[in-house]
């Protein structure tokens, strides 16, 4: 029997197990002191050899799972062998975990052993707790690589006891498809890789200066300037199709419209269309004297347009994302400069009586977020909505009261690890998600004088501790991606991160290798290419690679 307890959020999702076949013959492994050791066997064939996947099921107190559980596990192997006619039938009833009001799902697999089943419990609050249960139920299967009689097999635990329940709402990342385009198939690809490891937030960083690849029916201008091309858009309904395909496999799907900076490409239209100027700066060169990063553009404040345009946009992404889901809308890296050379803007300042000081640009930073929010409020129809937004100098401790409503605005902080504003922003009572630039901004060591950061220093990441840390995301900025070298740059860095934050565990990411080399395994058998953390000859002698500096 195993039986498998689960808090948190996913789907009742119907999972088959996997079937993943490690070639090595000659070899057998034994569990001990924690390690699979590599053994040599007389007969490659031999029904007693034990593959080194089976092996990892059993072997250490967590055995194979990802992310570490959090409650009580208790996991005991036995030969519960599945051939290969078994492995095509249905390993699940076509109704199951339909519905889960205190989810219990009850499944009986067809076993070649002498009770001939194996009895699977399933018991969660919600169906995204019995999803990720279902999840871990895959971990707890391996195959043999012996060809016998019946041909490859598959293997399932004997008993298996696991207690668990995330730390953390909040585990997400972040996929930026504006600086390069990243195709439909990539992203769901991506959703099935955090399912793999209990990421439950897809945070689409979709339009920024570079490019509005969205396009929207009643305001197809903005796609017509904003895109790369005619085939480099997403259309509604393939928001739609990301937000279903999401859902099923316990992830969210938050979207970031990042504004007022990072908005050029995709609002030209305006003037011809007697809009004005809605954008300001946009590609103006040298580009330095308007923007942190090529191409500029910040949408203009003083145009009382804006906010109808803003409303319409919002009219209709509310037509496909999910009721009540909250929406980013970036807030950071406001260049002054911009605005303080755009006439129409200072002249609109210094009519209000305004002068042109840092504070008075603050100020209309601050309302055009009011304002925003306000249009927002109004299509939606209610004030419920919670609005993620970046640190930036809005959400300095000393002034970010008078701006934010810490009510309706999650701060999203992208700041170092030893930075004490996200634990100021806690004690003030704002709502906090952590992005940690110097471990989990998975663009880094790639550009300029950033470091890179290796899993292990993603794994370390350890977030501030209150009641308003909802958790973390990591994040894959655009500018050095796209469809042909995302999953290595993501992968599994990602998954390193997922189990600091549904575990937080307090063990080193020495004794968390060995697990997350099974699961990066997993992803390569799920079509994922991420990249790789070791020798092949370090898995297969466990222990034999520890001690080195890049170890410890």
């Amino acid at each position: 029997m195993m039986r498998y307890l689960a808090g948190g959020r996913t789907v009742c999702l119907l999972v088959g197990l996997l079937l993943c076949v490690q070639h090595s013959e000659g070899w057998s492994w034994h569990c001990e002191n924690n390690l699979c050791i590599r053994n040599e066997v007389d007969e490659p064939n031999s029904t007693e050899r034990i593959s080194l996947p089976v092996c990892r099921l059993t072997c250490g107190q967590y055995g194979a799972i990802w992310p570490q559980p959090t409650g009580v596990t208790a996991i005991r192997w036995a030969k519960h062998y599945y051939t290969r006619e078994q492995q095509r039938r249905p390993l699940w009833p076509a109704n199951s975990g339909a519905a889960c009001r205190r989810c219990c799902h009850i499944a009986s697999l067809p076993s070649n052993t002498s009770h001939n089943r194996v009895d699977v419990h399933i018991q969660a609050e919600t169906v995204y707790g019995a999803r990720h249960g279902l999840e871990t139920l895959t971990q707890l299967t391996a195959a043999t690589d012996t060809d016998d009689l019946y041909g490859y097999q598959l293997v399932i635990v004997t008993t298996a006891k696991v207690s668990d329940k995330p730390k953390h709402p909040h585990r997400g990342l972040l996929l930026d498809s504006a600086r390069n385009y990243l195709p439909l198939r990539t992203i769901l690809r991506t959703i099935d890789a955090m399912a793999s490891c209990k990421l439950n937030v897809f945070h689409w960083h979709i339009t920024d200066s570079h490019s509005f690849p969205i396009y929207i029916p009643t305001l197809s201008m903005l796609a017509k300037y904003g895109a790369y091309s005619e085939a480099e858009v997403y259309t509604m309904e393939d928001i739609k199709a990301v937000v279903d395909y999401a859902r099923v496999r316990g992830v969210r799907m938050i979207m970031e419209l990042d504004m007022p900076a990072h908005a050029g490409n995709g609002w030209q239209w305006a003037p011809a269309a007697a809009q004005g100027n809605i954008t300001v700066c946009v590609n103006k060169e040298p580009w330095n004297q308007y923007c942190l990063q090529p191409p500029c553009g910040q949408l203009n404040p003083a145009n009382r347009y804006l906010y109808g345009v803003l409303g319409k946009l919002f009219q209709e992404l509310l037509e496909v994302l999910p009721p009540g889901e909250a929406i980013h809308m970036g807030g950071d890296e406001v260049y002054f400069p911009c605005w303080n050379q755009t006439q129409e803007i200072t002249d609109w300042m210094l009519s209000r009586g305004l002068d042109l000081s840092e504070s008075s640009f603050l100020q209309i930073w601050g309302e055009f977020h009011k304002k925003v929010l306000d249009q927002w409020d109004l299509e939606i129809g209610h004030k419920k909505t919670p609005v993620l937004l970046w640190t930036s100098h809005l959400t300095n401790i000393n002034i970010i009261e008078r701006y934010l409503d810490k009510d309706r605005f999650v701060i999203e902080s992208w700041t170092d690890s030893m930075d004490p504003l996200p634990t100021q922003l806690m004690d003030k009572g704002y709502r906090v998600i952590m992005a940690t630039r110097d471990a989990w901004y998975l663009d880094h060591g790639f550009w300029g004088r950033t470091q890179y950061h290796s899993w292990r220093r993603a794994y370390d990441n350890r977030l501030p501790q209150g009641r308003n840390m909802l958790g973390g995301e990591v994040a894959m900025w655009g500018e050095l991606v796209d469809d042909h070298n995302l999953d290595a740059k993501v992968w599994p860095r990602a998954t390193a991160a997922a189990e600091r934050l549904w575990s937080d565990p307090t063990t080193t990411n020495r004794l968390a290798e060995d697990r997350l080399v099974e699961q990066r395994d997993r992803l390569v058998k799920r079509g994922l290419q991420p990249e790789a953390i070791q020798p092949r000859w370090c898995a297969q002698n466990q222990g034999g690679c520890y001690g080195s500096a890049n170890n410890s």
